[in-house]
This record gives structure tokens, sequence and C-alpha cells, in this order.
């Protein structure tokens, strides 16, 4: 999972100093829940296997809704 957020990190930090800051609070958002949603379902049914499938997931799945707004963002500057 780590690894996956040192992917999208960097994009993070460059839409902080560009003051969209709103876009990682929309990113975090969207990651959030997720990360509740697919750790209630597979925590419930994997347990702590469950648990780490889903935060991993999660961070994958963050790289893509980062990106996408990323891109969003610098088309417009």
């Amino acid at each position: 999972g780590f690894i996956c957020w040192s992917i999208y990190s960097p994009k993070g930090m460059t839409l902080m100093s560009l003051g969209k800051s709103n876009i990682n609070f929309y990113v975090s958002l969207c990651s959030f829940t997720l990360n509740v949603i697919l750790n209630y379902i597979l925590i419930k049914n994997f347990e702590m296997i469950g648990g780490a499938i889903a935060n991993s997931l999660v961070y994958f799945i963050t790289i893509f809704i980062n990106a996408f707004l990323f891109k969003k963002v610098m088309k417009r500057k």
C-alpha cells in the first residue's frame, strides 16, 4: 500500500502548491469512503487478510483517482 501511496503523493503536494488543496480533499474523501466500505465487507468475510487487501486496493485505486483529477487540473493551467 505504501508503494502506491508514494506514487500519488507527489501529485498531491503539487496540487497543494498550486492552491488546489480542495482536490486533495476530494481524493481523500473518495479514498476514505471506499476504504470504509471495502474494509467492512472484506474484514467481515476474510478477517485480517481482508483488511490488508482492502487497504491495498484503496491505495491502488487512489492512484487512478488522483491521476485523473491531476490531469484535469493541469489542463486548465
